[in-house]
């Protein structure tokens, strides 16, 4: 797994969007790709790793599944700052999760790091 780095993620992207957006299929299985992607933390693939759990995260918000989605977008937010960079994209989904929760004060919060990005 760790010879294809990156291009992991892409998988994992048209895998996701292959199921949400052609069968609706809202039950698909999700459990098994971080550890796939956790076998490459060893490989010096950091961005594309954050990348992939972003795109975790994605899907299950999709699914319906906000308190997942929130918890790694908001291991997202922290492993961005640590490592000196942020993410307009995780500000983006961490709008939408606290949007769907009805947390404005929250939303609004990373609707304006996200504006602040562009």
């Amino acid at each position: 797994l760790t010879r294809y780095g990156g291009g992991i993620a892409q998988e994992i992207d048209a895998a996701a969007m292959t199921v949400y957006v052609k069968y609706q299929h809202y039950d698909v299985e999700v459990s098994g790709i971080p550890a796939a992607i956790g076998s490459l933390e060893d490989a010096d693939f950091a961005g594309s790793i954050r990348v992939a759990h972003w795109m975790i995260a994605w899907t299950l918000r999709a699914l319906k599944r906000g308190d997942e989605a929130l918890a790694i977008q908001l291991r997202l937010e922290r492993e961005n700052a640590a490592a000196g960079t942020s993410d307009v994209y995780v500000f983006e989904e961490l709008e939408l999760l606290y949007r769907s929760r009805g947390d404005s004060a929250k939303a609004e919060h990373y609707a304006a790091l996200r504006k602040a990005m562009k």
